[in-house]
């Protein structure tokens, strides 16, 4: 069950409605006295005068109008200007990247050839002389010489070849080439070949 105060309450508002606010109210009246002086005006105004007043008022709109152009013709042309510079620069940005992947391609393909460079000297196999002995008989001088292999692989169709020198004093006597045709096969690093 609804109380009277509040019934009466209800009541009470449709009976005074509440108070527009004080700036519609001042707009308003404002407004209505700008068209009664509008009115009365074109009550006194001949027909060329009112044409000549609707042409300026035409003129204005064309005029504000075309303002508008202007201004939003200025800044679209400014939104294209910013983004033909902020292209200019992703193009000098790619462009660096371009050069930067070039320069690590190039850095790849150069540790690329260092590495089989690398490879190869270290698979390859190093044989030396490792001992001499010469032996003399019957004016026959017999040279027996000892190889051994210091690298990580066999080696395979190994020949020697050398130069043996008779040397007195300094002075070179005889000097002769000393190219073995023998194969000696192939040997890995345990043993020596003699």
């Amino acid at each position: 069950m609804v109380s009277e105060e509040v019934r009466a309450a209800n009541e009470g508002d449709k009976r005074n409605p509440p108070r527009e606010i004080v700036a519609f109210r001042i707009f308003r009246t404002l407004y209505n006295r700008h068209s009664r002086a509008k009115a009365k005006k074109e009550k006194e105004e001949t027909g060329h005068q009112r044409n000549e007043r609707r042409m300026a008022q035409w003129t204005a709109r064309v005029g504000w109008f075309s303002g508008f152009l202007v201004f939003f013709s200025a800044v679209g042309n400014w939104i294209i200007y910013s983004q033909l510079r902020e292209m200019r620069f992703s193009g000098e940005d790619t462009k660096q990247l371009i050069k930067a992947a070039q320069d690590s391609a190039k850095a790849a393909q150069d540790a690329v050839k260092l590495a089989e460079d690398t490879a190869k000297r270290q698979l390859r196999a190093y044989v030396f002389a490792d001992a001499f002995e010469m032996a003399f008989s019957d004016k026959k001088a017999v040279l027996t010489a000892t190889f051994k292999n210091t690298g990580q692989t066999p080696a395979f169709n190994a020949t020697a070849n050398g130069l043996l020198s008779v040397e007195k004093d300094g002075v070179i006597l005889r000097q002769s080439p000393i190219i073995s045709r023998k194969d000696y096969g192939s040997y890995g690093r345990d043993p020596p070949l003699s």
